[in-house]
């Protein structure tokens, strides 16, 4: 039982720093013009952005923690495991782009190739629950696939 409140706690921590980057993102508690102006800085291919810092700093913590629980529970709960760490990790690599290079609309070739690496690792992590439908951690491989969608985020637009 106490596996699935952890589970429930790092979900819940997970959705509340997607919250967190989409209102950085937008402008929430940081104006936009700083954003900007902290991406416009570190425009240099050995600095790290400042956007992609904070993604790092709100998705580290928990995303440490989900993996070595994950760990020590073994089996397909750890194959998932790590490749919802390939989806955080991809789209990393993706915010990072972004920093560095101009729009791409949203549908565009273009675009869907920078989305490929995270597409085909959340594909992962879903085939891992469809593969093992019936075992001991079935309803935690769910509760797991049925959270990432929300690493979504990234292609909404903004209105």
């Amino acid at each position: 039982m106490t596996d699935i409140n952890s589970l429930d706690n790092i979900v819940s921590r997970l959705e509340a720093a997607t919250a967190r980057l989409e209102s950085l993102a937008h402008g929430g508690t940081t104006s936009s013009a700083a954003v900007k102006s902290a991406t416009a800085t570190s425009a240099k291919p050995d600095e790290t952005p400042f956007v992609v810092t904070k993604y790092d700093e709100l998705i580290n913590e928990s995303l440490k923690t989900y993996l070595e629980l994950s760990k020590a529970i073994g089996g397909t709960v750890a194959e998932q495991s790590d490749h919802v760490n390939n989806v955080f990790q991809a789209q990393r690599d993706f915010v990072l782009i972004t920093t560095r290079s101009q729009k791409a609309e949203i549908g565009t070739p273009v675009f869907m190739d920078l989305l490929g690496p995270t597409q085909r690792a959340l594909e992962k992590v879903i085939e891992v629950k469809d593969r093992n439908r019936g075992t001991e951690f079935y309803n935690h491989l769910c509760t797991v696939q049925e959270g990432v969608p929300a690493l979504g985020w990234i292609t909404v637009v903004r209105c």
